[in-house]
């Protein structure tokens, strides 16, 4: 079966798959920047709601919410301050709640994300402070042992972000991938179609071959 198509014709598919790539990668970038702006207005209203109940004496209800935005908060490595302070807080909660196996993971965590963290004796009371305080020395001598024995020195911090980082999305699901993949096979087709044309009259054609 053969298909003839004009110069003209071939033109304007060209232009057509070009504006439509485009077009596409707009609203694929539109969609990803509200998503990205969504999610960071849903955490920071998951941690006020957390500390406004923490401050609150609702303990049970900060815990819910500190949870869940540790959850989101854990899906960027960039977030390592305000996971710090979630974690801080989920552990004081969890002391209050009497239950201080998980008040020191939490507090571990917190300082995985801040080595550097430490607690005002004149705001927390020694029901918080001491096991804060013991956890912080057993990181930190176990962090001193660590840079000992490494030949290459590494943080933890980053340590654990490679072991509970959720896999990096795939390449093709990148906005900037289709706005640079809609800008080259645009610029290609313009080009083609318009070379397509020679220096005939008008009248070339482009056959197109179809087989059963």
């Amino acid at each position: 079966m053969n298909t003839v198509i004009s110069r003209s014709g071939a033109r304007f598919l060209c232009c057509f798959l070009a504006f439509w790539l485009i077009f596409n990668s707009l609203l694929v970038t539109s969609v990803y920047a509200d998503n990205e702006e969504e999610s960071e207005q849903d955490i920071k209203s998951l941690v006020t709601q957390g500390l406004d109940a923490y401050h609150s004496n609702q303990f049970k209800d900060a815990i819910t919410y500190l949870e869940s935005a540790i959850h989101k908060l854990s899906e960027k490595a960039e977030n390592r301050e305000k996971l710090s302070d979630a974690y801080l807080y989920l552990g004081k909660c969890f002391i209050i709640d009497n239950d201080v196996p998980k008040a020191r993971e939490a507090f571990r965590k917190a300082l995985e994300f801040n080595p550097g963290l430490t607690l005002d004796p004149s705001q927390d009371s020694p029901k918080i402070l001491t096991p804060f305080n013991e956890v912080r020395v057993e990181f930190l001598q176990e962090r001193a042992e660590q840079e000992k024995t490494e030949q290459v020195v590494t943080s933890p911090i980053l340590d654990d972000f490679e072991t509970t980082e959720k896999p990096k999305k795939k390449w093709y699901k990148k906005w900037w991938v289709w706005t640079l993949g809609a800008v080259v096979v645009g610029g290609a087709a313009v080009a083609a179609g318009g070379s397509s044309g020679g220096s005939d009259d008008g009248k070339a054609t482009i056959q197109v071959r179809w087989y059963p």
